[in-house]
């Protein structure tokens, strides 16, 4: 391409006082930032369908993660979790407690040292069953 010649330029203060308006009035920040090259690659094929140049696309795409997590996301998954287990937690107390033992009867097993006979330096004998558990070492 031939290059113009630098007499035959002129310069357009007008035109160039609107682009520093736009830019000035735009919240936009210059950043660098490393993404994979896979990344990338997918972005620009997808900016190409589209025909929104990568960067905007990729603004756009940011814009609306954010927007569809809430703030405090990671708590509440965590609030819910708490709330999950306390719920498996409650199903086994009552399966347990409802259950008959060894010998038939119900008995509340909640009580752990209760079911195990611990003497110190020896191994646990569990009551009602007269098995021995090896005691770890």
């Amino acid at each position: 391409m031939k290059q113009p010649k630098l007499k035959n330029l002129q310069l357009d203060l007008k035109g160039t006082g609107q682009m520093r308006a736009r830019a000035s009035k735009s919240k936009k920040i210059k950043i660098t930032v490393n993404i994979d090259q896979d990344i990338i690659e997918a972005l620009k094929k997808r900016s190409d369908g589209s025909g929104i140049p990568y960067q905007s696309l990729l603004n756009r795409m940011l814009r609306t993660a954010l927007h569809e997590t809430k703030p405090n996301d990671a708590s509440s998954r965590l609030d819910r979790l708490e709330r999950e287990l306390a719920a498996i937690k409650k199903k086994i107390d009552r399966i347990i407690t409802n259950s008959p033992d060894i010998t038939g009867h119900r008995s509340d097993y909640r009580d752990h040292e209760s079911f195990f006979e611990v003497t110190p330096n020896s191994p646990r004998k569990q009551r009602g069953c007269g098995r021995t558990a090896r005691s770890r070492k």
